[in-house]
């Protein structure tokens, strides 16, 4: 998850399953504990517990649609799969060059193999994933929502930008792919897929413990898929399958938030590592938190 500029225009938010509206900082940790408990196992009959993988992603605005950096930067344009994949795989020997890494891509006959393999399936797999989603965090514009297995890492990113003169409140969502341990779908159909934190890639993909969602649907005989809005999938709300929640804070309750998360060690540093986020951290603490 990164800090983003903010959309071009405010959509509506997406349709929910739950909807959470706190008064203050401290009812936050009491109700991501309710939605742990309710929401973070499911039983199958046999008598365990399954875990549930509960995302979470923050947005300084709670009135803002949940879209991915291709949407808002790649204009109005769909793009299927393989458009895609090649505008992000163009120049990649030049990020190689001066990186000095490697990424293994897949070529064409690759490519519509992993579709033809997903065709009949409703979790739909990122071809190169380990390459997609180091772009994603350097600012290419890509088609995966991100989010976080930490509640408190989304809360930052919530806060941290957050400005008071434009939003009355923040939100942070909580996203829980089958919460009964199944899922059903349409061949053709719009499908979100939960693409898991287990990748060899940028660092700050585990500094923030991020996962990510993206939305397509198959074309044709399989072979590709057409890149899709998430609301094309959540404006029905479900308890069967995406379930989404939003818990919205007053933003008045910024400096007290990142105070708190602060004293836990969650900052722009320890999410991203860098020198600019340093520099960024001490400001935050120089100007707002002390």
């Amino acid at each position: 998850m990164t800090s983003e500029a903010p959309s071009a225009s405010i959509s509506e938010a997406p349709q929910l399953t739950q909807q959470l509206p706190l008064s203050s900082w401290e009812e936050y940790r009491p109700a991501i504990a309710a939605i742990e408990r309710r929401f973070g196992s499911h039983d199958k009959g046999d008598g365990r517990a399954h875990e549930n993988r509960i995302a979470y992603r923050g947005q300084k605005s709670a009135r803002w649609a949940l879209e991915t950096t291709l949407e808002r930067e790649g204009g109005p344009r769909q793009f299927t799969v393989h458009q895609y994949y090649e505008r992000a795989t163009r120049h990649h020997r030049e990020l190689e060059s001066i990186t000095g890494r490697t990424w293994p891509l897949p070529g064409d006959a690759e490519l519509k193999e992993v579709f033809t393999r997903n065709a009949d399936s409703l979790h739909v797999s990122a071809p190169a994933y380990p390459y997609l989603v180091y772009l994603r965090h350097h600012g290419f514009p890509s088609p995966f929502l991100d989010w976080s297995l930490s509640a408190y890492v989304a809360a930052f990113f919530a806060f941290e930008s957050a400005d008071q003169t434009k939003d009355e409140r923040v939100a942070v969502y909580a996203y829980v792919d089958t919460p009964l341990g199944t899922k059903a779908g349409f061949i053709g159909a719009p499908i979100i897929t939960l693409l898991g934190p287990h990748v060899a890639t940028d660092r700050r993909h585990f500094m923030q413990q991020a996962v990510y969602t993206w939305c397509v649907k198959q074309e044709g005989e399989g072979d590709d898929y057409t890149i899709c809005s998430h609301h094309d999938v959540l404006r029905t709300p479900s308890e069967q399958q995406h379930m989404l929640l939003r818990i919205t804070l007053p933003i008045s309750e910024r400096r007290t938030a990142l105070r708190d998360l602060q004293a836990h060690n969650i900052n722009h540093y320890t999410l991203f590592g860098t020198e600019d986020a340093l520099a960024r951290t001490l400001a935050l603490r120089a100007f707002l938190l002390d």
